[in-house]
């Protein structure tokens, strides 16, 4: 295995998994915005990369911005106040089709999405969902605190854990039809380091994409990616000199999915055409950025009116 001297793959993961936010548990449950630790660049920006690393939405359904035009809350000045602050021309017809417009649905593409272009969704589950299944089943026993009358060994690591029950989970290949993946889990690295290395040299993921990329796979199961991030949160906040790592460990298990399922496909002769899929992020990026653009002027024609409104209400004398 070729290490990298730079240690680029083992930085990018660290820094994919800083860029999760914790979430707090029920019993001490708090409101807390998911995408807070990305306040370090423009909510423009941020809903760009949003969208191309996971498809999620960060403005209004276009359809109810329609209907706060067509309710007057937003009106012709406040538009064209909103253009000249985008440095978009005012162009009428443009802005109302773009109300009629889908918003695009495209991600980064990972290779669970690249393998199920090439299934039948119609008959079969998707990859997708099989391997957040997957994932989030496992979490659930590994960090059960006492719910369930079963509870599995969560004395190793994440990482360690999940490798030693993957290798004996046989229902995968009846719910897929695709036998054999315990060879291909069976024969992963024992060390989340020397598996997060190996995968992402062997996906030969550009450097520019590492961060993103890594980001993306803990995006596609967020939910457990941010209660690993509270228990790592938590330990730094108690002054712990190793804080929990298993958000770490998580990310080494998603990957280890994404590693196996690439050699799988190498094995069954399935074309995944992975090169064409990376080099697809860059046009994905862009659509987004272009479709999401619009979406910013009308988001911000209706901050305009909201603020309208409130100047003339604290203009008004009072009686």
């Amino acid at each position: 295995m070729h290490q990298d001297t730079n240690g680029h793959n083992l930085k990018a993961a660290r820094e994919a998994c800083s860029r999760i936010a914790p979430s707090w548990p029920l019993d001490r449950f708090i409101a807390v915005n998911p995408w807070w630790k990305h306040i370090d660049r423009p909510f423009p920006e941020h809903a760009v990369r949003l969208a191309t690393l996971s498809g999620a939405r960060s403005y209004m359904d276009r359809e109810w911005y329609r209907q706060k035009w067509d309710d007057g809350t937003i009106g012709y000045e406040d538009l064209r106040a909103a253009c000249r602050l985008e440095n978009q021309a005012f162009d009428e017809e443009l802005l109302f089709a773009h109300l009629d417009e889908p918003a695009p649905r495209g991600r980064m593409t990972l290779v669970t999405l690249g393998m199920d272009s090439w299934r039948d969704l119609r008959h079969n589950v998707s990859w997708e969902e099989e391997v957040v299944y997957q994932v989030s089943q496992f979490c659930a026993a590994y960090f059960d605190q006492g719910q369930s009358i079963w509870c599995m060994d969560n004395s190793l690591p994440l990482y360690r854990a999940w490798k030693e029950s993957v290798v004996h989970e046989l229902g995968i290949g009846l719910l897929t039809g695709a036998y054999g993946l315990e060879r291909h889990f069976a024969s992963l690295p024992d060390s989340r380091e020397e598996l997060v290395e190996t995968a992402l040299e062997a996906l030969g993921i550009p450097q520019d994409r590492l961060t993103d990329y890594l980001e993306a796979l803990l995006l596609s199961i967020n939910g457990w990616a941010s209660w690993c991030a509270w228990r790592r949160w938590q330990d730094q906040l108690d002054g712990i000199a190793i804080p929990d790592s298993s958000i770490h460990d998580l990310l080494a298990v998603r990957l280890a999915w994404e590693w196996v399922l690439y050699r799988h496909a190498g094995e069954r002769g399935i074309p995944l055409n992975w090169s064409s899929i990376v080099e697809s992020w860059g046009p994905l990026e862009a659509q987004h950025r272009q479709a999401l653009r619009l979406d910013q002027v009308w988001h911000r024609a209706l901050e305009l009116s909201g603020q309208n409104s409130l100047l003339q209400a604290l203009s008004r004398p009072v009686p």
